[in-house]
């Protein structure tokens, strides 16, 4: 069955895609950035929990035109459950004397998971970030202090000169000690 004007109707049809094709590739595209155009995600990223309220990131320059960086944002939230709550972020400026990228993120709640994830900025904007990883800050057990000293015994050695001891506390608290400080208060009679 053949339709009245049908063959014009689709070589008008087929015309005008043509043209509208033609028109599409003389548009220039310079508004819409190429992928390989933007900055890539910054690379080998570390996350070490330093103590209760705090932990460290540490990443290298991505691939992807490393010469136009001008800086990094840390992005980072707590964890609940399975869900990050209120993302936060802390921008690290590029200066000549930065000898490694790192940063120390702080103020936080102890045995607190957080999600974490760093992106690349230059002047023509913001990078992909890298992909979120998960770190979770010390528990709070792990960061009590030794217990006092006891048992404190004084011997006069001489007229200008004692000899102080004493036994350990009963616990070292969540690290080793590494020194104790002794404190005096001179009387005079």
């Amino acid at each position: 069955m053949e339709v009245p004007g049908g063959r014009h109707r689709l070589c008008l049809a087929l015309v005008l895609l043509l043209a509208s094709c033609i028109g599409c590739a003389a548009t220039p595209r310079r508004n819409i950035p190429r992928r390989q155009d933007r900055l890539g995600p910054p690379l080998d990223i570390l996350l070490d929990s330093l103590n209760c309220t705090a932990f460290s990131v540490q990443w290298k320059m991505p691939k992807q035109h490393a010469s136009t960086i001008t800086g990094y944002t840390v992005f980072y939230s707590e964890v609940e459950g399975d869900k990050a709550v209120k993302q936060l972020s802390h921008n690290v400026p590029l200066s000549l004397d930065m000898i490694s990228m790192d940063v120390v993120i702080g103020d936080l709640k102890p045995g607190t998971p957080h999600q974490v994830s760093v992106g690349a900025y230059s002047w023509a904007g913001k990078g992909r970030p890298s992909m979120p990883r998960e770190v979770t800050t010390l528990s709070q057990d792990k960061c009590m202090p030794p217990a006092p000293p006891y048992q404190p015994q004084i011997v006069v050695v001489s007229d200008s000169e004692v000899a102080l001891s004493w036994k350990p506390g009963v616990s070292e608290g969540s690290s080793p000690i590494q020194y104790y400080t002794v404190e005096f208060i001179r009387q005079v009679c």
